[in-house]
């Protein structure tokens, strides 16, 4: 069976900007209008960058939501024809999408105590069910439903997946941040607050970027699916058995599903009715047949199959989607840049269509998808877990670590003891085995915020792991519970134990960067501990520098992601907590060091005068504070040299974008000038057409010299030097 085409698959990939690349005067030399649609692309991708307003910019809750349940959507061919007539991009996956990212009121759910909480806010990703049918990246060979994914095929995998991520989100960032300069009018202004840094929304950008990518992986099981929607439109001529269909494809043989996938997830049927074209009786008779066949996990959502667009009465914009995969940011980006408008891609749906979404999805995940994941978590609690946690369980896992241990560590590391459950072949466990069912306990108790049931789950499976041999598993049941153990402390602050975390996250790291050749998700580990632990206070800003500082060190990052957590190391020290009249515990000149050397990456590196500047500025309060004299100057001779040549640097910088900004505006305007020319010579009230047409060609001449000049200007450091800039 061929598998369905992946989203980044229907765009043509982004051109590679080179960070250096300058503006070529050859563009000028055509008086036609792709003149100024080429200077336009800058504006067109400034308005993909991240807006706060819609975004949350609390890193911390980036990290949650990241978390939430994945929920993969199978429709009927009508039904994709439905929502395709609607003009919506993706499918039904893709109308449903943005309306998943943030549920409407407080969700309420219970953990394994009994005590009911909030979550606020929650959300469910949805995603298209052609997503689990490969665990790799549209990159490698294309495999039928008979051939397995061995491990070696995983290890591959594995490795593409890590590259590839951490080489899209650096091309993306920097692409974004790049022609964010060519805006100058559109640039935040510096700021002094430094809890709220100009840098944050793209470092958050940047965090949903490398998180939104996550891709189906045997030993993360929050990537798999908590629930399937199966879907079919009121046009169906035979609707029960297209559900039937559907329902055996997430089952068997009709799909190319991994067999490490466990089919133990919540079927959920959909009757979309059209409200255009088909009876509302027919429809309703044919959703009881639905909920007599199905069970109540069923609903019949109303939408009009008619297209509307921005003029349309009674039409809204879909809102936009926040979790995206470095790809399809490019995709987009790509797509924006081949057109000459920002409204042509704005997607628009009926206010009725709206409402009916956010109903729906408010009650699938109130009425279904809470209630099964807490039944889940309450079984393999009683059955599997709770097994494993008294004597008996205890003592198998002893008899595993030292009675069988020399039977392990053959040729390829696969395991050659019938003790364990670990399957070398897959390099995963198969689902019925206690280890898989512990793990997605555990990922559940993630999902829904029970922290304490999480972290002693995986306490018990990172030891399991790594007497299975299991690296992967190994190293991500470490990650899960140095992250769990943090965020746990929140509500018991006794279980904050540094030196336990610290061997945890060493080990997560240590196997993703020497066992598993997977540097992302050494990057997510780290980030995750270092932005969770910033809210315990002082020993957690300790712990949270300490770990940014060893992913720095790492040399895993791109430049552009270096100044990003440089800046956040300084944003670190600046807010850690102090106490007494003396500020006992201040760590001002390090948020002033730090913020230094974040200048000279965002100068040197990511070239962005903007978060330099604010950078700088912090660095001289921060020495302000900590220097009887005030005078905003480091406390040591040996660095003035330093700050001075900053301080240059990001004069010259200012200088070349605002240079660069006016050369653009001006060629703008010239085009704008020579657009009403042309319009006179097609008026026939004109006299002397010959007039006009020379008046065209003196008129270009002059933009074109005058726009070489300043570009010639701008590629030429020597100009500068005459300025005082260098």
């Amino acid at each position: 069976m061929s598998t369905p085409p992946s989203t980044d698959d229907r765009f043509v990939q982004p051109r590679n900007a080179s960070p250096n690349a300058k503006l070529d005067p050859d563009r000028l030399r055509s008086p036609s209008t792709s003149t100024r649609v080429s200077f336009d692309r800058a504006s067109r991708i400034h308005n993909a960058t991240p807006d706060p307003s819609v975004e949350s910019d609390d890193p911390e809750k980036v990290i949650l939501e990241s978390f939430y349940p994945r929920l993969f959507v199978l429709a009927s061919p009508d039904t994709e024809e439905l929502v395709r007539l609607k003009g919506i991009y993706g499918g039904l996956a893709g109308l449903l999408r943005p309306f998943g990212e943030r549920i409407q009121g407080n969700v309420v759910t219970r953990d394994s105590s009994g005590l009911s909480k909030s979550l606020a806010p929650f959300g469910i990703h949805f995603l298209p069910f052609h997503r689990l049918e490969s665990p790799s990246v549209d990159s490698g060979p294309q495999r039928t439903p008979s051939m397995s994914w061995t491990n070696d095929d995983l290890m591959q995998s594995t490795i593409d997946i890590s590259t590839s991520r951490l080489q899209e989100q650096s091309s993306v960032m920097e692409g974004v941040l790049k022609n964010q300069l060519a805006m100058p009018s559109k640039k935040p202004e510096t700021t002094v607050n430094p809890q709220q840094p100009l840098s944050l929304p793209y470092y958050t950008f940047y965090l949903r970027r490398l998180l939104g990518g996550r891709q189906l992986i045997p030993y993360e099981p929050y990537t798999h699916p908590v629930a399937c929607l199966i879907a079919i439109s009121s046009q169906s001529s035979a609707p029960l058995e297209s559900l039937r269909d559907l329902y055996d494809s997430t089952r068997q043989g009709s799909r190319d599903l991994p067999a490490w996938l466990s089919n133990e997830f919540l079927r959920y049927y959909i009757l979309v009715h059209d409200e255009d074209h088909d009876d509302i009786n027919r429809s309703t008779a044919l959703f009881d047949q639905m909920k007599r066949h199905f069970g109540l996990h069923c609903h019949m959502l109303r939408l009009r199959s008619t297209q509307c667009g921005p003029e349309t009465q009674d039409s809204v914009e879909l809102p936009q989607v926040s979790w995206l995969s470095a790809t399809e940011e490019a995709a987009d980006i790509d797509r924006r840049m081949l057109n000459s408008g920002i409204d042509e891609f704005k997607q628009y749906l009926f206010n009725s269509d709206a409402v009916s979404l956010r109903t729906f999805v408010r009650e699938m995940v109130t009425q279904s998808i809470i209630p099964f994941m807490e039944g889940r978590i309450n079984a393999w609690n009683e059955q599997v877990a709770s097994r494993r946690r008294g004597i008996s369980g205890r003592f198998m896992s002893l008899s595993k670590r030292f009675t069988f241990g020399s039977g392990r560590g053959s040729k390829g590391g696969s395991s050659t003891n019938s003790n364990t459950n670990y399957n070398a072949t897959l390099g995963a466990y198969m689902p019925d085995s206690a280890e898989a069912i512990m793990h997605r306990l555990a990922d559940y108790a993630v999902m829904l915020g029970d922290w304490k049931l999480a972290s002693s789950t995986y306490e018990m499976l990172r030891s399991d792991f790594t007497d299975d041999k299991s690296w992967r598993h190994s190293a991500f049941a470490n990650e899960m519970a140095a992250i769990t153990t943090i965020k746990y402390a929140h509500t018991n602050a006794s279980s904050l134990k540094p030196d336990i975390i610290d061997q945890m996250l060493d080990s997560a790291t240590y196997s993703y960067l020497s066992r598993c050749q997977d540097p992302a998700s050494a990057v997510r580990c780290l980030l995750f501990s270092a932005e969770l632990y910033k809210s315990h206070g002082r020993i957690g800003i300790k712990e949270a520098t300490k770990w940014s500082d060893r992913l720095l060190e790492l040399s895993i990052l791109s430049p552009l992601a270096q100044s990003l957590f440089t800046s956040r190391i300084a944003l670190f020290f600046s807010i850690s907590p102090t106490s007494g009249s003396l500020q006992f515990g201040s760590c001002t000149r390090k948020a002033a060091l730090w913020n230094l050397l974040a200048t000279e990456l965002w100068l040197l590196q990511a070239q962005n005068p903007a978060c330099a500047k604010e950078s700088l500025s912090q660095a001289k309060s921060f020495y302000t504070l900590s220097n009887k004299n005030n005078s905003g100057t480091p406390p040591f001779t040996s660095m003035e040299g330093k700050w001075d040549q900053l301080h240059q640097e990001l004069a010259s910088m200012e200088y070349s974008s605002a240079a660069a900004a006016a050369a653009v505006e001006d060629v703008n305007d010239t085009q704008d000038e020579l657009d009403e020319v042309r319009e006179e010579l097609h008026d026939p009230g004109e006299t002397s057409r010959k007039g006009h047409q020379h008046r065209l060609s003196m008129a270009f001449q002059s933009a074109q010299g005058d726009a070489r000049d300043m570009l010639q200007r701008l590629n030429d450091p020597s100009t500068q030097e005459d300025d005082g800039f260098t």
